[in-house]
């Protein structure tokens, strides 16, 4: 009995310290299984957030694109309008989109132009440093040879999203003339928006709260779990453009988990014990599976791929080619790059949604990748794609390229609809250059080329390109001279009245002579002053010289001649034009009668109910208005009897096909003639250079008579000698008709 005693309380001792052994053995596991699982929903969390981060910085790159493509902005490149800026880049705008600031630079990366929208809030010497920031991403852009560009910065302990496009004209055919920054504050505003839009509980702090913070667990560098009584926080580090931490983020969320594992383990230490083994192995291989991905690749992956279409973007475009052209090399293949373009891609997102824009996108890149699958396809811009392809020789990288080409011509699905979007591609091969970058910048400008002539073409590169980028750019820094310092000079061509051999007027016409005595084209510069918008500057000196002369004219006793002066679409469309025009009248002491506007078919069909405001204005002050270059393009009838038009100019080449043998070319004159004669509209026939082109057109019933049959385009003295002595020369040429 007395053995059996000690046997027993040993027994009891053993079982209550199994027991105990259990409880606390069960309660250690409960406690890492519900960290593990705290780690874990932790860490959804921070990836639904940087999701969130990515989503918005996304938005802020669809703003930069939009901003970015149009006339108006790369006009403003080239003439630094500051009523653009008033008018499409205000403060209440800006606001309104949540962008802090937006920043103009050149193609060299130098700042132009530096937009606060809402950065005075956080102080002067704060807008100081963020455009500092600013010109920092610029030259990353520019140096990357990136087409756009999205990420995040930090000013002054102010995260910020920031996003960078190339600045484009609509069409897109034209160089890009720069680059565009637009910056959004991660601010109370945005986190108030995110909460509502994810359920989140989150902040973004400053990057100094971070390294304060003494946590549970760390995971990497940039991850800290704290738990308290109350909640479960992780703290993550954003890097931003530059690889350097910016700031920090911090989720919260209840432990609700804590809660019920404390439950289970209160009731069931010996099924938590199992449970927690289970779960503490499952949590160990997910984790350590998050871990790999979210600390290794992620941020890699991020910087050099396309979040859209998952290719490698246009920074781990120039990587890859130095290694292939290497392989190239070795092998004895050629390499060739093609530069993409998709021809009018910004329709599709103004007329579908930008949800079917990415829809086109997507199904581009997967259609390259099929048909460049042993190619490297990458997307540098919105709408610019690049393929590299390794073949024996030029021949067959061209095939391979006009094969992609006909690929691309078949029809997208956009809202059931079929929709063919045109491409435009470049083709340069690696012995033109000895570096990725350079190889991707002779492609561009082949697919530039593409563009000139007319666009869904193949072009492949030649040195002349290089050649003729070069002298167009040089023409146009003269050119641009030529207007700063007044070079340009405005010759007269002379009018004829048929009907009374008397001079109608005359036209003013723009001509450059640079200082070495060289004439350069009107068919040269004028294309290039329309697409740096120099145009409307060119279009008031002209009028302003116009109208000084018509009054020398008149002092001279040459007599009151009108003088037409052309206008482009560029000024007639431009805000307030009809009251510039008529204020330089007023200045110039000019009556309205001694000047007629010209104004081409093209610029009335464009946008007809801002031209129709404009010429309606002038015709009220008492000029006269001019249908250029009629019959060109598509007037519509009705507009025509609308419009306040004194005279149709039936275009040249018309005039040219009279006797050319075209079986429609004399009946067209007769219509335009008749059609004329019909509204009450005088007509007058340009580029008559032959006595029987003057017969027809008499016996038609044509008025005023323009060509080099009577005069060819005269300096100011030799046009007022030909006002008051060249009547004997009309009546000479009239009566041999």
């Amino acid at each position: 009995m007395h053995r059996k005693i000690p046997l027993i309380v040993f027994f009891a001792c053993f079982l209550l310290l199994a027991a105990a052994l259990i409880h606390v053995i069960s309660t250690v596991v409960v406690s890492r299984g519900v960290n593990m699982l705290e780690l874990r929903q932790a860490q959804a969390d921070m990836k639904q957030l940087y999701s969130l981060l990515d989503a918005s910085a996304l938005r802020l790159r669809r703003h930069a694109y939009d901003w970015s493509h149009g006339d108006a902005i790369y006009a403003y490149m080239e003439d630094k309008d500051e009523n653009f800026l008033a008018n499409h880049f205000g403060t209440e705008r800006l606001r309104e989109l949540h962008v802090s600031a937006v920043a103009m630079y050149t193609t060299n990366a130098q700042r132009i132009t530096f937009i606060d929208g809402a950065g005075l809030a956080f102080g002067q010497e704060w807008l100081e440093q963020e455009a500092q920031v600013f010109d920092r991403v610029a030259k990353l852009v520019h140096t990357g040879y990136l087409g756009s560009f999205e990420g995040f910065i930090n000013v002054g302990d102010v995260g910020m999203r920031v996003a960078a496009h190339r600045i484009h004209d609509a069409t897109g055919r034209k160089p890009f003339r720069g680059y565009l920054l637009m910056a959004s504050a991660l601010d109370n505003q945005f986190m108030e928006n995110g909460r509502s839009i994810s359920g989140l509980d989150f902040n973004i702090l400053p990057l100094n709260v971070f390294k304060k913070i003494s946590a549970t667990s760390t995971h990497g560098d940039n991850f800290k779990f704290l738990q308290t009584e109350e909640d479960v926080r992780v703290y993550s580090t954003v890097h931003d453009i530059f690889g350097v931490s910016s700031f920090c983020l911090e989720t919260r969320r209840p432990r609700n988990i804590a809660a019920f594992g404390e439950a289970i383990s209160r009731r069931n230490s010996w099924l938590m014990f199992l449970l927690c083994l289970a779960v503490m192995g499952t949590g160990l291989l997910m984790l350590h599976m998050a871990h790999q991905r979210f600390a290794q690749e992620e941020r890699h992956y991020r910087a050099r791929h396309d979040t859209l279409t998952g290719l490698p973007n246009g920074l781990l475009l120039v990587e890859r080619l130095a290694d292939i052209g290497r392989t190239a090399q070795a092998d004895g293949q050629v390499l060739g790059l093609i530069y993409m373009d998709l021809d009018n891609f910004k329709s599709v997102n103004t007329c579908y949604g930008y949800q079917q824009g990415d829809a086109v996108l997507r199904e581009t890149a997967q259609r390259l990748r099929g048909l460049a699958a042993s190619g490297l396809v990458a997307r540098s811009g919105v709408d610019n794609f690049q393929i590299a392809l390794m073949a024996e020789n030029q021949e067959h990288v061209e095939k391979q390229a006009q094969s992609i080409l006909e690929a691309m011509n078949k029809p997208f699905a956009v809202r059931d609809n079929r929709l063919h979007i045109g491409v435009s591609m470049g083709l340069a091969f690696l012995g033109y250059c000895q570096d990725g970058l350079a190889l991707v910048h002779k492609a561009e400008l082949a697919m530039y080329d593409a563009k000139e002539r007319g666009g869904n073409v193949l072009s492949l590169y030649d040195v002349s390109m290089d050649v003729t980028a070069t002298a167009r750019k040089r023409l146009e820094t003269a050119l641009y001279e030529a207007v700063e310092h007044n070079a340009l000079s405005v010759q007269y061509q002379p009018k004829i009245d048929i009907a009374k051999n008397t001079v109608a007027g005359c036209e003013a016409l723009v001509r450059w002579q640079m200082s070495d005595g060289q004439w350069i084209p009107p068919s040269d510069f004028i294309p290039i002053a329309e697409e740096t918008g120099l145009v409307s500057r060119i279009d008031f000196f002209v009028l302003r010289t116009a109208c000084r002369q018509a009054l020398a004219w008149q002092e001279d006793g040459a007599g009151s001649v009108p003088i037409a002066v052309n206008m482009s679409v560029r000024s007639i469309l431009s805000e307030g034009f009809a009251d510039q025009v008529i204020s330089i009248l007023a200045e110039e002491g000019v009556s309205p009668s001694l000047i007629d506007i010209e104004i081409t078919e093209t610029s009335f069909m464009s946008n007809m109910e801002t031209a129709f405001a404009a010429i309606s204005r002038l015709h009220e002050a008492g000029l006269r208005i001019a249908l250029d270059d009629f019959g060109t393009g598509y007037s519509s009838l009705q507009y025509l009897s609308a419009m306040p038009i004194s005279f149709l100019k039936i275009d040249k080449k018309f005039v040219d096909d009279i006797f050319s043998g075209k079986v429609t070319a004399q009946p067209l004159v007769k219509s335009i003639l008749s059609l004329a004669a019909s509204l009450g509209i005088h007509t007058i026939s340009e580029g008559v250079e032959k006595l029987r082109q003057l017969e027809f057109l008499a016996d038609n019933g044509a008025h005023i008579i323009q060509g080099f049959l009577f005069s060819r385009p005269l300096t100011a003295a030799d046009c007022g000698e030909f006002l008051r002595n060249g009547k004997k020369h009309i009546d000479t040429v009239t009566h041999s008709a």
